[in-house]
C-alpha cells in the first residue's frame, strides 16, 4: 500500500510541475492536493519532489539508453548493407550472368562464402537468424545459397545448351529436384532431329535416330533414369547409353504405346538466352 501512496504522490506532483501559468480552477484544485500530499509524504520521511526528479532523471537515462540502442542497431544494419549483402549481391550477379560454367561455378563458390560470412556477420546482439533472412529480403534478396543440383543444372545447360543452334529445351524434372535437359531440333512440320540428353549428373545421351523406320515426326519423350524413350504412341524407341541406335519397344498387336518417365516434363526455353533460362529457373 505504501508504494501505491508513493506513485500516486509522483504521478500528481509530475502532473503539477509540468503545468503551466493560467492555472484552471481544476488545476489549482491540483495544487492544493499536491501541496496537502508532500506534507503528508514529509510527514512519513518521504521527499516527494526529489523522487519525482530521480524517476525524471531515471526515465531520460532509459529514453536514451534506448535510443542509443536502436541507433547502433541501425548504424549495424547499414554497415551490413553496404558490405556484406553489398557483396552477396555482386557474387549472385555474376551467378547469373555467366555464359560458361566454370565462371558459373566460381561465382556460386564465392557466392555461397559470402553468404556465411552474412550469416556470422549479422547473427548476434541485435540479429537473429530469423532476422538474417528477413533483412535479405529487406534488401531484394530472395535467393539462398546455391545448392550442389541447381549449379549442376547451371552447368549442363551451359556446356550443352548455351550458344548452340537448338529450337527445342525442355527440362525433365524427378521428385527430388534432379533435372534432365532434353534438347533437338524441329520444323515446323513437327519433324524432330539433333536430339541430344543430359542427365543431372552431366551424362550425355545422343540416340541416333537413323535406325527409326518411321518419320520422327510429332513425337513425345519419356525420359529414365538410364533410357529416353521416343513415340508417337503407335511406334516407341528406347535409347540407352549402351544402345544409342535404340530398340523397337512398340507393342506387336499395333495397340498404341503409352510410356511412363521417371521424370516429367517440367518447362522449356522459349528461346535460349540466358535471361530467359534465369526467368525460368526462378
Amino acid at each position: 500500500m505504501k508504494k501505491i501512496l508513493v506513485m500516486v504522490l509522483v504521478g500528481v506532483i509530475g502532473m503539477c510541475i509540468f503545468t503551466g501559468c493560467g492555472k484552471s480552477e481544476e488545476e489549482k484544485a491540483m495544487d492544493e492536493i499536491a501541496d496537502h500530499l508532500r506534507d503528508e509524504a514529509a510527514a512519513d520521511g518521504v521527499d516527494i519532489d526529489k523522487m519525482v526528479e530521480e524517476e525524471a532523471e531515471k526515465y531520460n537515462a532509459e529514453l536514451e539508453a534506448g535510443n542509443k540502442a536502436i541507433a547502433n542497431e541501425n548504424e549495424f544494419k547499414e554497415s551490413l548493407k553496404n558490405n556484406e549483402i553489398a557483396l552477396i549481391k555482386e557474387k549472385y550477379e555474376i551467378y547469373l550472368n555467366a555464359t560458361d560454367s566454370e565462371t558459373a561455378k566460381k561465382a556460386a563458390e564465392e557466392l555461397n562464402k559470402a553468404y556465411d560470412e552474412y550469416l556470422n556477420a549479422a547473427i548476434g546482439e541485435y540479429i537473429s537468424e530469423q532476422g538474417a533472412y528477413e533483412l535479405l529480403k529487406r534488401n531484394d534478396i530472395y535467393a539462398g545459397k546455391v545448392t550442389d543440383s541447381e549449379l549442376q543444372t547451371r552447368v549442363n545447360y551451359l556446356d550443352n545448351c548455351y550458344g548452340k543452334n537448338y529450337n527445342k529445351i525442355k527440362f525433365f524434372d524427378d521428385d527430388n529436384e534432379n533435372i534432365s535437359i532434353l534438347m533437338y531440333n524441329e520444323t515446323d512440320d513437327q519433324i524432330v532431329s539433333d536430339v541430344l540428353l543430359v542427365y543431372p549428373d552431366g551424362t550425355v545421351l545422343t540416340p541416333n535416330l537413323s535406325g527409326i523406320i518411321e518419320p520422327v515426326q510429332c513425337v513425345e519423350f519419356a525420359v529414365n533414369r538410364n533410357s529416353l524413350i521416343i513415340t508417337n504412341y503407335s511406334w516407341a524407341y528406347e535409347f540407352t547409353l549402351e544402345n544409342v541406335s535404340g530398340a523397337s519397344i512398340g507393342n506387336a498387336d499395333g495397340s498404341p504405346v503409352f510410356p511412363v518417365g521417371d521424370y516429367s516434363y517440367d518447362t522449356e526455353l522459349w528461346e535460349n538466352t540466358i535471361e530467359e533460362y534465369n526467368s525460368k529457373m526462378e
